[in-house]
């Protein structure tokens, strides 16, 4: 139906560092570090004006959310943009990594330690508006849907309110220790310790 499109927006973005150095022929580090970053946007076509306003339907409250109504109407095609526009949002992850390697001489080299650490943070910033410009749903009540859509009478209306921005916060960090035990050529001996601390999201802006 014109005028009641939509306009999607999807871009993902990465970048990523490794630098190994061998400190001597038996210790050997390695550092990797990324970062990765996707948007995604889906806007109503008519955002820039309006619309529920000048057809008498209760008008959104932030401009960002203008645009036409839903209407549910029984008997006919629902009319409608998309109920979860607009919506923006931008999630973004830091990755950092150390791993240090080991062979000893002294064990005629049947031992490898590794020992690391890992570090993440993500962060979500964005805006998802569901219903902002109401979902106006027309049964009948007198009789003829049409009539109910004229009169101004639903059955039931869902709108949403309020501001659903977010600015969400998350770190995670690992540290580990491990060490490869050659019993034979046949049998290898895993030993390890792994620690982790994943904090709960928060939001810096509130």
């Amino acid at each position: 139906l014109p005028g009641y499109g939509d306009f999607p927006f999807y871009r993902g973005q990465n970048t990523g560092l490794n630098w190994m150095h061998s400190f001597t022929p038996r210790v050997t580090n390695e550092f990797r570090g990324g970062y990765n970053r996707d948007r995604l946007g889906l806007f109503q076509q008519s955002q820039s004006t309006n619309q529920s306003g000048e057809l008498g339907f209760p008008a959104p409250e932030n401009p960002r959310d203008y645009g036409y109504p839903i209407l549910q109407i029984t008997g006919y095609e629902n009319i409608r943009e998309p109920l979860q526009a607009p919506e923006n949002n931008a999630i973004g992850a830091l990755d950092l990594s150390d791993n240090l390697v080991w062979s000893p001489s002294w064990d005629g080299s049947r031992t490898h330690f590794r020992f690391g650490g890992e570090y993440r943070r993500i962060g979500d910033n964005g805006y998802i508006d569901f219903y902002s410009r109401g979902d106006f749903i027309f049964l009948g009540v007198t009789g003829n849907s049409i009539e109910d859509l004229l009169l101004g009478l639903p059955a039931a209306t869902l709108m949403g309110f309020g501001n659903s921005a977010t600015h969400l916060r998350n770190n995670e960090s690992a540290l580990y220790g491990l060490d490869d035990i050659h019993l034979s050529s046949r049998l290898t001996l895993n030993v390890g310790l792994r620690w982790e601390y994943n904090s709960a999201p928060y939001d810096i802006k509130s």
